[in-house]
């Protein structure tokens, strides 16, 4: 038997080969990434998915018709709210789901 590690834990694999181990990404404390690594990815990977997308233009929109003081803080609100909603999901989805399935979610979410 093969000790494997798959997600973080350790797996008995029968017959398994070495190249199939999946580390879990900052496994090790010494290398998690800091705030500023954090902040600076978090920030940049929103600003990229963010511009031209439906509330955007929603916004943009809006402003024309309505006050733009009140169109942004609207928008900055409802930023905000979600920010918050999905960093609690996020937090507690790891706490309450085995980190294998949370992992294979994140993964098909993603394709």
């Amino acid at each position: 038997l093969n000790k494997q590690r798959i997600c973080g834990r350790v797996v008995l694999v029968p017959g398994a080969p070495k190249a199939f181990t999946m580390e879990a990404p900052y496994a090790d404390a010494a290398v998690q990434p800091g705030f500023t690594h954090a902040f600076v990815q978090s920030f940049f990977v929103i600003l990229a998915t963010e511009i031209g997308d439906k509330t955007f233009f929603i916004a943009a929109i809006m402003a024309m018709r309505h006050s733009r003081l009140t169109v942004w803080t609207g928008a900055v609100g409802a930023l905000v709210v979600m920010t918050v909603l999905s960093t609690l999901l996020g937090h507690m989805a790891p706490l309450l789901l085995p980190k294998a399935y949370t992992h294979y979610a994140a993964v098909l979410l993603f394709l």
